[in-house]
């Protein structure tokens, strides 16, 4: 395995020495091998401020009035805020129906059953 030294300030150097410390994580290198990882299967997301500028200049060419170029520009930005949010998880979606409560159970629908569903 080659080896790789990183530099980090103190704080971070801290940190990482208390996820190893809490057992998260065997040592430094297993926890920066765990970043990397999750970084390669996750990659950026595109910067939305480039994009919307790209948009806003490809929109103002279209031959509409200035009152339906700002809608259209307004909507592009609803959806690409919206494509870009994260995904509930599923911990999220069981809680979420355990708060809902009764109303989940009127539906047919309870936190157990969805549950067993996703966990088969």
């Amino acid at each position: 395995m080659a080896t790789l030294n990183v530099s980090l300030p103190d704080n971070l150097k801290t940190y990482v020495a208390q996820r190893v410390h809490n057992g998260e994580y065997s040592n430094a290198s297993d926890y920066i091998r765990t970043l990397i990882r999750k970084d390669r299967e996750h990659p950026a997301v595109p910067d939305i401020s480039t994009q919307l500028l790209e948009e806003a200049a490809r929109i103002q060419t279209l031959p509409l009035d200035t009152d339906s170029k700002r809608r259209l520009l307004a909507m592009y930005v609803m959806l690409e805020k919206k494509r870009q949010a994260p995904a509930p998880s599923v911990e999220s979606v069981i809680q979420g129906l355990k708060e809902m409560g009764e109303e989940a159970q009127r539906n047919g629908l309870t936190p157990e059953i969805l549950d067993d569903i996703l966990n088969g």
